[in-house]
């Protein structure tokens, strides 16, 4: 996939001409990224925003005890840091690579000033925000009220709408993030996600090949954690 049509597959462009998006390509630099490299930390001054060309990015905040909590991990397609960006204000979280990493990045200025330019972009960008808080504040519910299979379910779901694909009624999810970072995500241990992954398994909702999991009845699973 070329670079214009990946930012032409980006929700909040999609609707913008192939020469807007060469325009916006033209005021972009591209960056690349090792495993574990942090791209921005908490609290930095936020003056970019970032579109993943390739590979994984997680979003993550420490505790004061030091504890890793995952907020999201965001792969090809998808952006990040738009936040700090329209506030002018700092970091709300850290983003660091699950692996080698490319992204496209735009500096506030220019990007504010193609928002001027196309304000059709800014309606799809509230959209997409409003659409982000709600999963943040589903996933705050499910770590306060739900037990450890309903959150490690809830979060296979997430995972499997931003990452996975679909075949005939199977998403499979590939490079799926390990089991710690997993359990960063919902609050818990390693091995409690892999007993519930072995639950799944043997109640037939699972079938995972190293690094790729697919989830066999994606609606029945869906209608159970969504």
């Amino acid at each position: 996939m070329t670079d214009v049509e990946l930012l032409n597959s980006v929700s909040i462009f999609s609707q913008l001409s192939p020469d807007s998006i060469r325009e916006l390509l033209s005021l972009m630099i591209k960056r690349s990224y090792h495993k574990h490299e942090t791209i921005f930390i908490e609290n930095d001054f936020g003056d970019s925003l970032f579109i993943i060309t390739r590979g994984n990015v997680k979003i993550t905040r420490f505790s004061e005890t030091g504890r890793e909590v995952i907020f999201t991990i965001l792969s090809e397609g998808d952006y990040f840091g738009e936040i700090s960006l329209l506030d002018d204000e700092g970091r709300l979280a850290n983003s660091i690579a699950l692996g080698d990493v490319e992204v496209l990045m735009i500096k506030r200025h220019d990007f504010l000033l193609f928002l001027e330019k196309y304000p059709q972009i800014v309606f799809s960008l509230l959209s997409e925000m409003a659409c982000r808080n709600r999963q943040h504040y589903q996933q705050i519910e499910s770590l306060t009220l739900g037990d450890a299979q309903y959150r490690i379910g809830l979060t296979l779901f997430h995972l499997a709408e931003q990452l996975g694909t679909i075949k005939n009624g199977v998403v499979t999810i590939r490079n799926i993030p390990f089991n710690y970072d997993i359990a960063n995500m919902v609050g818990t241990c390693k091995e409690t996600v892999s007993r519930i992954f072995t639950l799944f398994n043997q109640k037939g909702m699972i079938e995972r090949d190293g690094r790729n999991l697919s989830i066999l009845d994606y609606k029945q699973f869906k209608r159970l954690f969504n």
